[in-house]
């Protein structure tokens, strides 16, 4: 097994675990919870998107485990949410490789304690905090969805190091590297913006990429737009005759908003002063 595949068996042992214990307490709203948040985040959100690189590749070994797994893991998520989505999932199920019947009488899967993998786990969860760091990155400073950028992370930790190296195949994928860099704490690189996850400082290095001169005035412009919506708020917020007049949940919603706002300002001041210390650099 590679690393997707054993990570995600483990994290599919943990869901049937927890479908069992609600479904005998009758916890039926835990049940579709646990499945949304699994089968949308990380079957669909990262698994996927993790195979693809062994799906498309040149390893045919590699690629008929992991298809095997695939297989598998869906199988799994049909019988779990049979329950809950009965058309949709009877439909799947009869499309699915290997399968005979109707998914009504197949049966309900069981818990694997083999199949947990907590090294799998922790592994992934490093990758997957790389992987984000980068993405926020990515976005707070607003570099193209299409532009390929480079990667520079320091771990103190060699086995952190080989780790992330070993798997680049998932990170650059996922973040639209164009190459990858990993070494021990050092000179931080010029002109890049950093993060850091669990003692892993992550730098994308943007000079070249973004007009940092341009991105210092769209954000500033952005800052002022959000100061004056902010003082309107207010405003309104400290009229008495509006807080006498206005339905509860209409005075709820400004105060929600102003709290939305202040969060949005915060954010983006933080990415101004970012970019200045680039700009400087």
């Amino acid at each position: 097994l590679n690393l997707a595949d054993a990570w995600i068996l483990s994290r599919t042992g943990a869901l049937v675990q927890n479908v069992e214990e609600h479904l005998k307490n009758f916890y039926f709203d835990r049940v579709a919870g646990d499945l949304y948040q699994f089968v949308w985040h990380e079957f669909c959100d990262w698994y996927l998107e993790l195979i693809k690189p062994v799906l498309y590749g040149d390893d045919q070994q590699e690629r008929a485990g992991t298809q095997a797994v695939l297989a598998h893991v869906l199988s799994l998520i049909l019988r779990l949410l049979h329950p809950v989505m009965p058309f949709v999932t009877e439909e799947i199920w009869r499309k699915l490789p290997g399968t005979t019947g109707s998914i009504m009488v197949s049966s309900f899967p069981r818990p694997e304690p083999d199949r947990f993998n907590p090294q799998a786990e922790q592994d992934m969860d490093l990758l997957q905090g790389v992987v984000t760091a980068i993405r926020n990155i990515r976005g707070e400073m607003n570099v193209p969805p299409g532009q390929k950028v480079e990667i520079v992370i320091m771990a103190e930790e060699e086995n952190q190091r080989r780790l992330i190296t070993e798997h680049s195949r998932y990170v650059l994928p996922l973040t639209r590297g164009k190459s990858l860099q990993v070494l021990p704490p050092g000179e931080k690189p010029k002109g890049a913006a950093a993060a850091v996850f669990e003692r892993v400082e992550v730098f994308v290095l943007l000079k070249g990429l973004i007009d940092f001169d341009e991105e210092a005035r769209r954000l500033q412009k952005e800052l002022d737009k959000l100061e004056k919506d902010i003082i309107k708020s207010n405003k309104k917020l400290a009229n008495e005759d509006f807080l006498k007049k206005a339905p509860q949940e209409v005075v709820t919603k400004e105060k929600e908003r102003v709290a939305l706002l202040d969060a949005r300002r915060d954010k983006l001041a933080v990415n101004l002063a970012r970019v200045e210390e680039l700009r400087g650099q």
